[in-house]
């Protein structure tokens, strides 16, 4: 698990979106050099397909072999479901996050400002929409979170990470959609509301930008949507 590749990469805005019967997964396509802030690219897709039941969305530097090495994880171990990939999530990152302050604890790297977050969002076994939340701020780095999901009064549970006031842009808008048995096209307004929240904070943060990247998650399977 090499670190000193891997390091260069930053500036993200990921968003997921649960409904009764699809989770949606958004993320930007921009990256960013840590440390000059120079735009490296506008089409890395930060949304990683483990299983046909769960799916991460990566956020902070750039891990070039985490979906590979958790997928290689899971055909091993014969794990598909969103509970089991988070253990997988947590072990894997702290091992990452521990290699990579040894590594640089005697440079000048930044390390300080480096920032890890993951969401694992899928089903489990039982067929029940699920998401957990690691960061490298906890605690105890890493460590599994559960965002609780539920849909009292029909509304959308959404989560968010990048760019200032992101969260409150995003749940705006989404409200704005509400509620969903009003809505012919809920996929292209849910769409919609994530790339109007990417542009209006492009404008004042260069890390967010690029190409938009879709994936709905239902309990028949995972979809990339083009």
């Amino acid at each position: 698990m090499s670190c000193s590749s891997e390091v260069k990469e930053t500036g993200t805005i990921i968003a997921t979106v649960y409904t009764p019967n699809k989770i949606y997964l958004f993320s930007d396509g921009r990256t960013t050099n840590l440390v000059t802030k120079k735009i490296i690219s506008n089409s890395r897709n930060k949304v990683y397909k483990i299983s046909d039941k769960c799916a991460l969305l990566s956020a902070g530097i750039k891990i070039d072999r985490l979906q590979s090495d958790i997928i290689n994880l899971s055909k091993k171990n014969h794990r598909i479901y969103v509970d089991e990939i988070a253990s997988y999530c947590s072990l894997y990152l702290a091992k990452f996050w521990k290699n990579m302050v040894n590594y640089n604890k005697n440079t000048t790297y930044p390390i300080k400002n480096v920032r890890i977050f993951l969401f694992v969002c899928g089903y489990d076994k039982n067929n029940k929409q699920r998401e957990f939340y690691l960061d490298n701020l906890s605690k105890i780095p890493f460590e599994i979170k559960e965002n609780t999901i539920d849909y009292r009064n029909g509304n959308f549970l959404t989560a968010i990470i990048g760019g200032e006031n992101s969260g409150a842009i995003f749940s705006k808008k989404i409200s704005n959609i509400l509620p969903i048995d009003n809505i012919d096209n809920i996929d292209r307004a849910v769409r919609k509301s994530f790339d109007e929240t990417k542009e209006e904070i492009s404008q004042t943060d260069i890390g967010i930008g690029g190409e938009t990247f879709e994936y709905i998650i239902t309990a028949r399977g995972l979809i990339e949507i083009k």
